[in-house]
């Protein structure tokens, strides 16, 4: 039985069974931070969201002013002003990816996060990205594999890039 830092027994101890993180190409954090080496060490599967980059990967955003009115990623720092249109260079990268293996950018952020799960020490990752309309459910579930060549590529991509603004605003 475990105790806590004080010696005393704890109230109760609950078992983790996931643990849900941003993850996707514009967010790596937890391949840096610990997380992820750390639900694989505890054999804590990872659930993944936002794995289209709150939107920047479908293809449907191509200007701050295609999102619309209401849409709480108007606020989000990395949809502003010129952070918007640095960003954009990582979709237009990713774009190149998809174009070669036959694919939709989505499919590719997809494929890279599906390609880290179980492998190298990582946990078992499901993304679990959103869907509007049937044929976006159709493109998620298209099943694209990443080579050993394609994921150097990618790496190779995002070791260049830094994604401009915080995850969220300041307040």
């Amino acid at each position: 039985m475990s105790t806590c830092l004080n010696g005393e027994m704890p109230a109760h101890v609950v078992k983790i069974s996931a643990v849900e993180v941003e993850f996707s190409l514009f967010s790596t954090d937890i391949l840096e931070n610990g997380v992820a080496l750390t639900c694989a060490e505890l054999r804590i599967p990872i659930i993944a969201y936002s794995p289209m980059s709150r939107g920047f990967l479908t293809g449907d955003i191509k200007k701050p002013e295609d999102i619309p009115e209401g849409d709480m990623r108007k606020y989000f720092p990395p949809f502003q002003a010129e952070a918007f249109y640095e960003n954009l260079k990582l979709v237009a990268e990713v774009e190149k990816v998809a174009a070669k293996k036959g694919a939709t950018p989505p499919q590719i952020a997809i494929a890279w996060i599906r390609a880290h799960s179980g492998e190298d020490g990582f946990p078992i990752i499901i993304p679990i990205p959103g869907a509007t309309t049937e044929a976006r459910v159709e493109e998620n579930t298209k099943d694209i594999s990443l080579t050993e060549e394609d994921i150097k590529e990618i790496e190779g991509i995002l070791s260049k890039f830094s994604v401009m603004g915080d995850r969220y605003p300041a307040h």
